[in-house]
């Protein structure tokens, strides 16, 4: 690539903060990047410009080591003119599908059917969302999903505004694009359409030339699926924490391996599963048509992979543990149920047990009478 091009990220955590950064890094870059920091209000933008509208590193141990001058705005992008500028490559991210499907609408009018548009780690029900509320037809955007297989916290922390302590400099980054429709979804037309993104999408580009950029301080490790292949992995590992994190809550465990004393949880992990497969195929029948899918959506195969994973879930947490999203866990298979009327009982009953409690808990903290 001989000039880059234009790439606005929203930076509301660490993951997405580091790959603007290491997009900045290429070696082709002009002085100030061609990477424009979107911020979610004029406050953050002003402190941003206070910080002389740098990014800063720290190694493990809080010491600065690299940093790096951005432009940033806290609005879409306007010609002089006052006409709102079309974003041609544009990277978002949010801890919640509420926040991401906000974020992407305060934008929406910068966005055409030739913008890209990556979806950092967007939480399962994010897309059906753009779906239906911002683009219900297939004239979209070119949208491309990227997933890390850990959270943030597991790269990197924030210990200060626009500071970020990096607790590994290796992120691994799986992508993949995004069907225009998957009414007549295919595997072949996937891999076709893989290739197809890699020698013409410019944001798949730029993301592919900076992960090959080794003297980058943050490398992302990047690696390119068809579509319905990453779905498949996350699927299998929303299947997983579905089943573990809101029951883990429920019980009050300080570690997930507690459940395996449980009989009875482990029966409802078995149901959750049997459940969720069922109102999967339900709602999307084009998953059968993926290869190996009957292995990977295997009831038994998955509560196998539950069972291992609490078997190696050993480590207990000062604090119980606790479910803030799930909605976007057995949430989201009631959702999908909802829409298509199917019987859900089990993830209905796990997903109002979970938001019980935790308004319970909230009412509890704000309560002072208990406390005299």
């Amino acid at each position: 690539m001989n000039a880059v091009p234009r790439v606005y990220s929203l930076v509301n955590n660490p993951v997405a903060s580091l790959l603007a950064y290491e997009i900045a890094q290429l070696p082709n870059q002009p002085k100030v990047s061609q990477v424009v920091l979107l911020l979610n209000d004029r406050y953050k933008l002003s402190r941003f410009l206070d910080n002389d509208s740098k990014l800063l590193l720290q190694n493990s141990e809080g010491v600065n080591f690299h940093q790096t001058q951005f432009m940033a705005s806290d609005r879409p992008p306007v010609y002089s003119s006052g006409e709102v500028a079309a974003m041609d490559n544009f990277i978002v991210s949010a801890k919640h599908s509420i926040a991401m499907i906000r974020s992407i609408q305060k934008f929406k009018e910068s966005l055409n059917c030739n913008s890209n548009v990556l979806l950092l780690n967007p939480p399962f029900g994010t897309v059906e969302q753009l779906f239906r509320s911002i683009w219900p037809r297939e004239e979209r955007p070119n949208i491309i999903l990227g997933v890390t297989p850990a959270q943030d916290p597991f790269y990197a922390t924030e210990p200060n505004e626009f500071h970020f302590r990096l607790r590994r400099r290796n992120i691994p980054l799986k992508m993949s694009p995004l069907p225009r429709t998957l009414s007549n979804y295919s595997h072949e037309q996937a891999v076709q359409d893989l290739e197809k993104f890699k020698e013409n999408n410019d944001l798949m580009k730029v993301i592919q030339s900076a992960s090959q950029n080794h003297e980058s301080p943050v490398e992302f490790d990047l690696t390119l699926y068809p579509h319905d292949e990453l779905l498949l992995m996350r699927l299998e590992n929303l299947i997983i924490s579905s089943c573990i994190r809101p029951l883990a809550f429920l019980f009050d465990c300080y570690s997930k391996s507690e459940l395996l004393g449980s009989r009875r949880a482990l029966d409802i992990i078995h149901k959750l599963i049997k459940e969720q497969i069922y109102i999967l195929i339900s709602s999307y029948p084009f998953l059968m048509g993926i290869p190996h899918c009957n292995i990977a959506l295997d009831v038994d195969r998955l509560y196998e992979q539950v069972i291992r994973l609490l078997k190696r879930s050993r480590v207990k947490y000062l604090n119980k543990l606790e479910c803030n999203n799930v909605r976007e866990l057995t949430g989201y298979f009631v959702q999908l149920a909802y829409h298509r009327r199917l019987n859900c009982r089990w993830n209905q009953t796990i997903t109002t047990l979970v938001q019980g409690k935790t308004e319970f808990q909230r009412h509890r903290a704000l309560n002072y009478l208990h406390l005299s």
